[in-house]
């Protein structure tokens, strides 16, 4: 049993915890679907991340911490709504940021490093099959909603990983919504839903966690989700630049800011094009089918779409505003008055 912590509060926490793989305990879970999510500072997008794909789901666990903004109070309040389906942890521990010195030196079951607080949240699931949830993933409400369902009548098999994609977004001038010419994707094989098995874990890697394959194979079933992550304020505020300046996030941070630019579907694709002697590499690989798939679904579905009309069409509407305002919590505040009345 974990040693979580049920405070008078209703509030439950965790400190000091050391993952062992024993912890995911794959014949003891119920049928359905469950989510797990690691939250620092997530309070611009966190609560359209967890209405938009809580109705498909079984349980979302939310485990935050370091948290500074208003997170918390976001995360309890949406707990007294949702009820049991959405289960809150704080983990007391600091953490040390991905890619950080802290995060090289430390043991992947530390109690500071972000591996460990990735397997404690895995392991507080409750369900049989399961899925990573950013703060920052909004879902396409259909793609999601098909396939949750195809999980739930047996469709995947327990050697697979139903793998998705994201459009990553960001503003240009004007308010111009397009998709980032550094980085127009994410979700490249890492983001999907699976059955737990006996030896799932995270394991450390220098840069970032990576979650062992353990002999599934990936099967890429398309586009489910927008990636906020460029609509932030500060997209790279969790990773403590000025603490460790050689952190590769801060690369990524100047690329981004030198060189971005919000492209259409279209210019994507030309891109993805350009690209593909370099990404026939690729091919040889794991990845090189999925990647394929991908540049398929773009070509056929997006090319001659609007980046902005995609967004109102597959979101059905509902958070439109989150991509327009400077504070997305603004918008937030409009739909929950919109519920209300």
């Amino acid at each position: 049993m974990l040693p979580i912590v049920s405070n008078p509060d209703g509030m439950e926490t965790i400190c000091g915890y050391s993952f062992r793989p024993h912890d995911i305990d794959a014949a003891a879970r119920q049928p359905g679907i469950s989510a797990f999510m690691r939250i620092r500072n997530g309070e611009e997008f966190v609560e359209s991340t967890i209405r938009s794909h809580v109705d498909c789901l079984d349980e979302i666990v939310a485990v935050y911490h370091d948290t500074s903004d208003a997170t918390p109070a976001i995360l309890m309040r949406l707990a007294g709504e949702y009820g049991p389906k959405l289960r809150v942890i704080h983990y007391l521990d600091t953490v040390a940021p991905l890619a950080s010195r802290e995060h090289v030196r430390l043991p992947a079951d530390a109690p500071g490093s972000f591996i460990n607080v990735s397997n404690f949240a895995f392991a507080a699931t409750t369900r049989r099959h399961f899925m990573l949830l950013d703060d920052d993933h909004l879902a396409w409400d259909d793609a999601f909603a098909t396939l949750c369902a195809g999980v739930r009548r047996g469709e995947m098999q327990d050697d697979r990983m139903w793998c998705i994609s994201a459009f990553n977004l960001m503003r240009g001038p004007g308010s111009q919504l397009g998709v980032p010419s550094t980085d127009p994707f994410a979700g490249n094989g890492d983001h999907g839903l699976r059955a737990v098995r006996p030896g799932d874990f995270f394991e450390k890697d220098n840069r970032f966690e990576r979650f062992v394959r353990n002999g599934r194979r990936r099967e890429f079933k398309g586009f489910a989700y927008w990636h906020m992550k460029y609509l932030k304020r500060d997209a790279f505020a969790n990773h403590d630049r000025e603490r460790d300046p050689a952190n590769r996030y801060n690369r990524k941070r100047r690329s981004f800011e030198e060189q971005a630019r919000p492209l259409s579907f279209a210019e994507v694709w030309r891109q993805e094009r350009a690209n593909l002697p370099r990404q026939a590499i690729s091919a040889l690989f794991d990845d090189g089918h999925r990647l394929r798939l991908r540049r398929t679904l773009l070509a056929r579905d997006f090319v001659g779409e609007d980046v902005r009309a995609v967004f109102q069409r597959t979101v059905a509407g509902r958070w439109s505003g989150l991509c327009d305002r400077a504070n997305p919590r603004d918008a937030l505040s409009e739909v929950e008055t919109d519920a209300q009345s």
